[in-house]
């Protein structure tokens, strides 16, 4: 548990560090990796909680077998595709199981209920230091944006381009709509094309715009009224606007 505790440490100086650089970048390559690490607790939990049920469905009167927490288990010894098919094996024999896999059971289950003890606090941890990630993102964003328009913070913006162009640009190809919004940010800021560029990949990470597909009914998919094939699907692609 202390590895886990001083490990989430280094990670939170880390993110801190980042913030008080102002890097966005280095920020940024840090939020990524944080969420594949919480993805990957988590896909650990959740084949540990899938042992668990089998193990619980097998409710075995009485298991024998010593406590022991110290060696590792099947989960852990091996890949879990292997574990899964291990276990699995046991859960379908239920009712013919020796005494000597009725106390590998005991204590896989003991085992697994103390990895999981230490995967669901490792959870809470990321859950935590993703949230302070996305605050430190959002701020660095908005002192960058505020630096760029000269006192506008990224809502603000957003305010401006809904009163240019609503509450979305309906546009025929991505890069149609991403242009026509830059060049707007470009001429109300007095911006350059680099800094009114940097300003957009503020508002679309920021999520004040979106560029977003609305997918068309199934059966307009599957039996086009045209002969012309995919290129004429009725699909209407906009960048939405929300700067709330």
């Amino acid at each position: 548990m202390e590895r886990i505790e001083k490990m989430m440490k280094e990670k939170v100086d880390k993110i801190i560090l980042h913030h008080q650089k102002k890097d966005l970048k280095a920020l940024k390559a840090s939020l990524i990796q944080l969420k594949k690490e919480h993805n990957e607790v988590k896909k650990d939990l959740d084949t540990i909680y899938y042992f668990l049920d089998l193990f619980d469905e097998i409710n075995l009167k009485n298991p024998e077998g010593p406590s022991d927490k110290s060696g590792e288990s099947a989960f852990l010894g091996r890949k879990p595709e292997k574990s899964r098919k291990i276990f699995e094996q046991l859960y379908l024999k239920a009712e013919n199981l020796s005494p000597e896999e009725k106390e590998f059971i005991a204590r896989e289950k003991e085992k697994l209920l103390n990895e999981k003890t230490i995967l669901e606090k490792h959870l809470k941890h990321f859950d935590i230091l993703i949230a302070k990630t996305k605050v430190f993102l959002n701020d660095i964003r908005n002192v960058i944006c505020s630096e760029l328009t000269k006192g506008e913070d990224l809502v603000a913006v957003g305010q401006k381009l809904g009163n240019k162009f609503g509450n979305k640009v309906t546009t025929s190809f991505y890069s149609e709509g991403k242009w026509a919004i830059i060049k707007f940010l470009e001429h109300e800021f007095s911006l350059n094309r680099i800094d009114s560029k940097l300003l957009f990949d503020l508002l679309e990470d920021g999520k004040i715009i979106r560029y977003h597909v609305n997918i068309p009914d199934q059966e307009a998919m599957i039996y086009p009224d045209d002969k012309e094939g995919i290129d004429f699907m009725p699909i209407e692609a906009v960048w939405e606007i929300n700067p709330a």
